[in-house]
């Protein structure tokens, strides 16, 4: 859909919704995925795939009323002929409106807004009746038996309809909703708005999903509830509670919690069809290292002599190499509070610097007291000079103070 102006995301998913479920396509795709983002955070939302990437040699293109591939001018123009605005959706909207189980689930509603139909029966006929036992609690099997002859082109026989009144008068069933055909017409929260929908017996009627995967170190989670975005950390959206905290404190929402099982299994979902947006690697732990290795192979407490390395002072060869003892280095690491990395991490880390070759070894040093010892050191390739020069500027010294 092209709209003539710019419009408020959760305006335009509304509608989108509203489509989606009139089509019989409940729980497809809808872009935006997210009413808002949190951009001031990194959010980006949810990747869209858009035809016509690399233009000359596209792999996607949007298609005609004859399912006819479109070059990227013909979809041009049809984009200024077909654009609309958000009056005439809403015309749309009230044009025919469908009186017909206005309290009830909108799958019913839906189905039956053009009149009776000839398929699958037994399945809607059923719904009917589960809506008929919550409206009318004293007469519903009149109004069940008068629904199955107003509502198919071919009603069912009294066996099926005596059958079907039998389990409903169990009060034991309630609407299938997660059923095929009423699975594809479903719009939950409308349902759960509906004096006869769904009530809140529907625990997933909040829309969860839209999951962006932020990859710092640690991990950051952007993910989309009932529309709006929460920022998660691992811990977060792992754990229910603390998730529907985060919740509460961001959006006001409460999600309601879910049988861990089924949370697992939404959060397997989520994982498998995220967005993953890189981070520069300044923003995870190993460019958090690296930036401090250079600071300690760089700043002032860099050895002079070799004979320095056994203080835990870094020294730089005229080979281009930067030895340390590893002691010195960790020594230098808790100073600055970096403890989120081994010894056998930052030696893999030290290992990747050298280009997957070894780097420590044995050397040989002067002692004070004119003995030699040999101690154990690591080198990495030494960092280029960052020094900034500033131009000095002339004082006139005859400026009285």
């Amino acid at each position: 859909m092209f709209l003539e102006e710019y419009e408020q995301a959760s305006v335009v998913r509304e509608y989108l919704l509203e489509m989606a479920v009139a089509l019989g396509h409940s729980g497809c795709e809808i872009f935006p995925k997210q009413d808002t983002i949190l951009s001031e955070r990194g959010d980006v939302g949810n990747f869209i795939n858009l035809p016509y990437f690399d233009a000359e040699l596209p792999l996607r293109y949007c298609y005609d009323e004859k399912v006819q591939s479109m070059e990227l001018e013909a979809f041009l123009d049809a984009i200024d002929s077909k654009s609309t605005a958000l009056s005439s959706l809403e015309k749309l909207r009230t044009k025919k409106q469908r009186k017909q189980f206005s309290d009830g689930p909108p799958c019913l509603q839906h189905m039956f807004a053009d009149g009776p139909v000839a398929d699958d029966r037994n399945k809607k006929l059923f719904m009917c009746g589960v809506y008929c036992r919550l409206k009318h609690s004293d007469d519903w099997v009149q109004q069940f038996e008068t629904m199955n002859q107003q509502l198919f082109t071919t009603p069912l026989d009294a066996k099926e309809v005596l059958a079907l009144q039998k389990s409903l008068g169990k009060k034991e069933y309630f609407y299938t909703c997660e059923q095929e055909p009423f699975k594809s017409y479903c719009d939950k929260e409308l349902c759960m708005s509906r004096k006869f929908g769904v009530g809140d017996s529907e625990v997933t009627a909040i829309e969860i999903g839209g999951l962006l995967v932020q990859l710092s170190e640690p991990r950051l989670y952007f993910l989309t509830v009932s529309g709006q975005r929460v920022q998660l950390n691992s811990e977060q959206l792992q754990n229910q509670t603390l998730f529907q905290r985060a919740c509460m404190e961001q959006i006001q929402v409460v999600p309601p919690i879910q049988k861990p099982r089924a949370w697992q299994k939404l959060l397997q979902s989520l994982m498998a069809e995220s967005t993953k947006q890189e981070v520069p690697e300044e923003l995870t732990l190993t460019g958090e290292f690296k930036d401090l290795l250079r600071t300690y192979c760089t700043s002032q407490i860099r050895a002079m002599h070799p004979e320095e390395l056994i203080s835990g002072k870094p020294w730089t060869d005229n080979e281009g190499f930067t030895s340390f003892t590893i002691a010195g280095l960790m020594e230098f690491l808790h100073n600055r509070r970096f403890k989120a990395f081994t010894r056998a991490q930052i030696q893999e880390i030290l290992k990747q610097l050298n280009g997957n070759k070894e780097c420590h070894g044995h050397k040989a040093i002067n002692k004070a007291d004119g003995s030699r010892s040999t101690i154990r050191v690591w080198w990495v390739p030494a960092f280029e000079n960052i020094d900034v020069s500033l131009p000095v500027e002339e004082i006139n010294n005859d400026i009285p103070f």
